[in-house]
């Protein structure tokens, strides 16, 4: 083996090699290697060259005064969730240069306070308004269902009544709103829905689903089926799907029984959890958390893209 230390241009190097047998002066052999030296990496315009995500989470535990039954863990879903994520911006793969938290919780979490939420993130003159190109995230722990007489599915915010869907919940005709206004900047999308008959949100065929996959890229991670609760237990402090998605971003493999070498959320190790990866954990977690009463949904009709999410 020879070892020659060369100095290299920044740009294309073409560097002759001759390699001769000692004392033979007619046996040669000759060549040429190509070798191309990049700029050193600028990590600031990298960093800066990355998208934003906006983080939103919505929880609502307080529904006295309406014909709902108060949830326990609504609030701890999206704030230990949104904590989880914060943690994962330190790691030198995320995706994003920033995030943008955005939090409503119980009386902050009203039909008024979730609109004005969406309003500033395409008001083209707020401080919270969405870049061509970034991602908005929606977490949301609360009580939903399914408008009656009708396939739609309802957010039911601080202070909603499902019997007045129209006026006092948030339809999931104005999550489609938000998609439409957001799908003009090429922003993408994303839901992650932890309450009952989350699964109504739409199926891959669905006319919302399409908005979000043609448009925005996006993906709808619901907690159950169109006819299934999203179960709470005070020994999980969660909701098990919100407990799911934040075990997901924290990342740590689960070894018992059921996956003796462990259920990875990043089951490939590169650092980044994938569309793949974050459906597979979380479908598998939430099952097993709940004996198989609750299966989470998803919708992502680009069945062909596995982009990076966290």
């Amino acid at each position: 083996n020879v070892g020659q230390t060369v100095s290299l241009r920044i740009g294309l190097n073409i560097i002759q090699v001759i390699a001769r047998l000692p004392d033979v002066r007619t046996s040669e052999g000759m060549c040429y290697v190509t070798v191309e030296r990049r700029p050193p990496l600028d990590r600031v315009a990298a960093a800066a060259a990355k998208p934003t995500l906006h983080w939103c989470s919505i929880g609502v535990n307080n529904y006295e005064g309406t014909s709902l039954a108060s949830l326990q863990h609504a609030k701890n879903d999206v704030e230990k969730v949104a904590e989880a994520l914060a943690k994962r911006k330190n790691s030198t793969r995320f995706p994003y240069q920033d995030i943008k938290f955005h939090r409503l919780v119980d009386e902050q979490a009203s039909k008024v306070g979730i609109g004005g939420l969406f309003d500033a993130l395409i008001n083209p003159n707020s401080t919270n308004k969405v870049k061509t190109g970034d991602t908005v995230g929606i977490h949301i722990s609360a009580h939903g269902g399914i408008v009656a007489g009708t396939d739609g599915y309802m957010l039911v915010p601080h202070g909603g009544d499902p019997q007045k869907p129209r006026a006092t919940c948030v339809l999931w005709s104005e999550f489609v709103e938000l998609a439409n206004s957001l799908g003009k900047q090429n922003v993408r999308l994303l839901f992650f829905v932890d309450t009952c008959r989350a699964g109504g949100l739409g199926t891959i065929d669905s006319g919302a689903a399409k908005i979000l996959s043609s448009e925005l890229s996006g993906v709808i991670f619901s907690a159950s089926g169109a006819k299934q609760s999203a179960l709470e237990y005070s020994t999980w402090e969660h909701g098990a799907f919100s407990l799911a998605l934040r075990e997901a971003l924290e990342g740590r493999p689960l070894v018992n029984v059921a996956w003796p070498n462990g259920l990875r959320p990043d089951d490939d190790q590169d650092g980044l959890l994938d569309v793949r990866e974050l459906e597979s954990f979380v479908y598998k977690r939430v099952r097993a958390l709940t004996m198989d009463q609750q299966a989470p949904e998803h919708a992502r009709p680009r069945m062909g893209l596995e982009p990076s999410l966290f």
